[in-house]
C-alpha cells in the first residue's frame, strides 16, 4: 500500500511540474517555487530569446526578477490579491534591449546647437547655421553639428564659416564628432595660427592647404582644446543634460542596459590625467542618480585611452581601482577603452591596404595607428593579467589585425583569464582576420550607419574616392556575414557619433536589415555585396549577444526565470513589420527595468 501511495505522490508532483512549466525548462520548476508575484504581464506575444522556450504568453515577476514564463492559464498560479496584472492585449515583448556602444553620460556637448546633416552642399549648411544664429542672437558661441563630408564633398573651412559674417566664435562638428571646424574669430580667440602643433601627425591634426596654411578644420580630437578655449564646453550644464535627455530617450525606445565605451569630455582629446579625473567625478554623479532613483538603465562604462601619453601602467591600475568601487548590476566598471584609429574621410583610418593616390602623394599612403602596435599589445596583455576587458575603436583592417593578434596572444598567455576583449565599429575587416576572430570567439560591435550609404555616399561614391573597389567589396561590412555565421556581434548606435534619435534599437535594426538609411531611400542600399541582417540577427545582437559581451548573460538578455525583469514592449510584433517600415510602424509603448516602468506610453 505504501508503495502505491509513493507512486501516486510521485506522479502528482510530476503533474504539477508539467502544468507549472508549460512543458518548458525555464518556468518555475515545482509547486514549492510558486510565489505570489508583484506583477504579471499576460495575453502577449513574448519573444524570450531563450532557445528552449522561444515564445510565451505571460510572465510573472517578484522583487525585480522573473519567476514564471509560460501560458496565460498557468500564470494564474502566481496571482494574489495584491498582484498587479497587466493585460498586454496582444502586444509584443522582448528582453530589455542592450545598446552595447553608446556615449550617453557626458557627450551632449557634441550634439548641442543646430543639426546640419541634411545639407547637401556647403551653401546649404551655411544657410541652416544662419537661420539658427538669427533665431538665437544671444548665443556666445554658435555651434553646428553632424555635417557629412560625403554630402558636402569635403570638410568645411574657416573661410566658409566666415561667410556668415558673425563677430562671435562659430564651430561646426562633423558626423561622428571626429572633426571640428572653426571660424576665424574662434581661431584667434584660441590663439591658433600656422605654428600650431599636431597631436598625432597624419591622424590627429590641423588640416592645411597646399601652402601649409591651416584651413580651420581640426581632424579627429585635435578640435577639443580649441573648443574649450572658446568657451563652448560648459560641464555643469552639459553633463546632466546628456544624462537626462540621451538616457531618457533610449529608455523610451526599449533600452534597459548600455555599455558606454569611454566617458567623452573634451579632456579625452587634451590630457590623459584630466580624462581620468573627469571619469571619477562623473562616476560620483552616476552613483547619486542611482541612489535617488533617477537612473533609467544599467550602465557599464570605462576609462578612455586616446592620447600618445596614454600609458597602460597608468590606465590598467586605474581601471582596477574603479572596478573595486563600481561593481554592481546598475553601475559597473570592468573594462577600458582604446581609441586606436580614425575616420577614412581624413585618411586617418589605419588600413593595411593603401588609400587611393591623392594630389601630392609620392607613394601609396598608409595611415599610422593612432596608438602604436606596442602600446595596444602591452595594454591588452596587462589588462588580461588583471581580468580587465579592453574595448578598441577599431575601424580599419590594419588596426583590427593588430588587435586580433594581441587578443589571441593574451588568450594563450593567460588561459584562465575571463576577459572578453572586443573590437568596435569594425567597418573594414580582411577575410583572413575574420577567420581568426571566428576561431577565437572574439566579440565585435558594429555601427550600421558607418557602412551604409548616408556615411559613404550613393553607391559608395565617397568611400570609393579613398579605397579601391576591390578593397571595399572584399572588406567593408564583412561583420554581417560573420554574424550570420555565428560570430558574437552586437549593435550600437554610437551617439553622439550618430544623433541619439537615429541611434536606437529599431532604427539600427532597419539599417542592418535594409542596408539603407531610414528616410533616405534615394541613397539606396550599400554595400550591395553583403547579405542584410534578418530580424533574428538583429534581435540577437541587442539581447543575448550584448549580454554576453557585458558578462551579464546570467542576469539579462533573455526572458527566463531567475533573470532580471527587464522588458521592452511594442505595439506590434517586429516580426510582422517589413524591414523598410520598422522605424515608421514599430512603437515602444513600455520599458521596464527590474519590473518597474522607465517608460510608459500606452501600457
Amino acid at each position: 500500500m505504501k508503495k502505491i501511495q509513493f507512486i501516486l505522490s510521485f506522479l502528482l508532483v510530476g503533474l504539477l511540474i508539467a502544468c507549472n512549466s508549460d512543458g518548458k525548462n525555464n518556468s518555475a520548476s515545482s509547486a514549492a517555487e510558486i510565489v505570489v508575484a508583484d506583477k504579471v504581464l499576460q495575453n502577449g506575444t513574448i519573444e524570450t530569446m531563450n532557445p528552449d522556450q522561444p515564445t510565451a504568453e505571460a510572465v510573472a515577476m517578484k522583487d525585480g526578477k522573473i519567476v514564471f514564463v509560460g501560458s496565460n492559464n498557468n500564470v494564474k498560479d502566481f496571482v494574489g490579491d495584491n498582484t498587479e496584472v497587466i493585460d498586454l492585449g496582444g502586444k509584443y515583448v522582448t528582453p530589455g534591449f542592450i545598446d552595447a556602444h553608446t556615449h550617453v553620460i557626458a557627450s551632449s556637448f557634441t550634439t548641442s546647437g543646430v543639426n546640419v546633416q541634411a545639407a547637401q552642399s556647403i551653401d546649404e549648411m551655411l544657410a541652416i547655421i544662419k537661420e539658427y544664429s538669427d533665431k538665437n542672437p544671444d548665443l556666445k558661441v554658435v555651434q553646428a553639428v553632424s555635417y557629412r563630408p560625403a554630402a558636402l564633398g569635403r570638410n568645411p573651412s574657416a573661410a566658409d564659416l566666415d561667410k556668415l559674417g558673425l563677430d562671435k566664435p562659430v564651430v561646426a562638428l562633423g558626423n561622428s564628432s571626429h572633426d571640428g571646424v572653426f571660424n576665424t574669430v574662434a581661431l584667434k580667440l584660441a590663439k591658433i595660427d600656422n605654428n600650431v602643433k599636431d597631436n598625432v601627425p597624419g591622424v590627429v591634426y590641423w588640416e592645411r592647404d597646399a601652402s601649409g596654411n591651416i584651413t580651420g578644420a581640426a581632424i579627429e580630437t585635435q578640435w577639443m582644446q580649441t573648443y574649450v578655449d572658446i568657451g563652448a564646453w560648459i560641464p555643469e550644464i552639459m553633463v546632466p543634460e546628456t544624462m537626462n535627455y540621451m538616457q531618457g530617450y533610449l529608455a523610451s525606445q526599449g533600452v534597459t542596459s548600455v555599455l558606454v565605451p569611454g566617458v567623452i569630455t573634451p579632456n579625452f582629446g587634451i590630457s590623459s590625467e584630466a580624462t581620468r579625473q573627469d571619469f571619477e567625478d562623473i562616476m560620483k554623479i552616476l552613483t547619486t542618480r542611482i541612489e535617488s532613483g533617477e537612473a533609467k538603465m544599467r550602465i557599464n562604462t570605462m576609462p578612455f585611452m586616446k592620447l600618445l601619453d596614454a600609458d597602460p601602467d597608468d590606465y590598467v591600475p586605474f581601471a582596477v581601482r574603479m572596478r573595486e568601487k563600481y561593481n554592481n548590476d546598475m553601475l559597473r566598471v570592468n573594462s577600458l577603452k582604446m581609441h586606436a584609429d580614425g575616420h577614412y574621410n581624413d585618411r586617418a583610418m589605419s588600413m593595411s591596404e593603401p588609400y587611393n593616390k591623392d594630389e601630392g602623394d609620392d607613394l601609396p599612403y598608409l595611415a599610422p595607428l593612432a596608438m602604436s602596435a606596442d602600446v595596444i599589445h602591452a595594454t591588452i596583455m596587462k589588462a588580461t593579467s588583471e581580468n580587465i576587458n579592453v574595448v578598441l575603436h577599431a575601424d580599419g583592417t590594419r588596426v583590427i589585425q593588430t588587435a586580433t593578434n594581441s587578443i589571441i596572444a593574451s588568450k594563450k598567455a593567460y588561459p584562465e583569464a575571463t576577459t572578453r576583449h572586443r573590437m568596435d565599429h569594425i567597418s573594414f575587416i580582411n577575410p583572413e582576420t575574420a577567420a581568426q576572430i571566428m576561431e577565437y570567439n572574439i566579440p565585435l560591435n558594429a555601427t550600421p550607419i558607418f557602412t551604409n550609404a548616408v556615411e559613404n555616399g550613393k553607391d559608395g561614391e565617397a568611400v570609393l574616392k579613398k579605397y579601391s573597389k576591390e578593397t571595399v567589396e572584399r572588406t567593408m561590412g564583412l561583420y554581417m556575414e560573420m554574424a550570420q555565421n555565428g560570430a558574437n556581434v552586437s549593435l550600437g548606435g554610437d551617439p553622439p557619433g550618430s544623433v541619439v534619435e537615429e541611434a536606437y534599437p529599431v532604427w539600427l535594426f532597419q539599417q542592418a536589415m535594409t542596408l539603407e538609411q531610414p528616410g533616405r531611400p534615394e541613397l539606396g542600399a550599400f554595400p550591395q555585396n553583403r547579405k542584410p541582417y534578418t530580424i533574428d540577427d538583429a534581435l540577437k545582437s541587442m539581447t543575448v549577444n550584448a549580454a554576453w559581451q557585458l558578462q551579464m548573460e546570467d542576469k539579462i538578455g533573455s526572458i527566463e526565470v531567475g533573470k532580471y525583469a527587464d522588458f521592452a514592449v511594442f505595439n506590434k510584433s517586429l516580426r510582422d513589420i517589413k524591414p523598410e517600415n520598422l522605424v515608421e510602424e514599430a512603437k515602444c509603448v513600455g520599458t521596464m527595468l527590474y519590473g518597474e516602468y522607465t517608460h510608459n506610453d500606452g501600457m
